[in-house]
């Protein structure tokens, strides 16, 4: 595959010039809304814009949350996705494997954008 640069689990075009300048963060919510995924719109938004809650709908319906944790270090922040667990906690251990992988991580780069 001359030409492109594997990145998990995207091929990139090489020329591609903002890979020279922007870290992986940007890179992935970049190749996310290029390559058009759907996002899980009915994202339930609290705690101004640090927590989105939201159900992954595939072979079950799961509850998952995207928590936004400040740092000690200005505008950076710790990301966080995981099930909500039956104490209402983030089980950011689970392996859901609900079918829409896509799907979810393109929520969470809608939430992060």
């Amino acid at each position: 595959m001359a030409g492109y640069i594997y990145i998990w689990p995207f091929l990139v075009p090489q020329k591609t010039e903002w890979l020279v300048f922007s870290g992986w963060p940007f890179l992935f919510i970049y190749l996310i809304h290029s390559m058009q995924y759907e996002v899980y719109k009915d994202l339930y938004i609290r705690d101004n814009y640090t927590i989105f809650e939201f159900f992954s709908i595939g072979y079950k319906v799961i509850p998952k949350r995207i928590a936004f944790i400040p740092t000690e270090y200005a505008e950076v922040y710790n990301l966080v996705l995981g099930d909500i667990d039956v104490d209402g906690e983030i089980n950011d251990f689970s392996v859901s494997d609900n079918g829409d992988r896509n799907k979810v991580l393109a929520t969470v780069a809608y939430a992060a954008e």
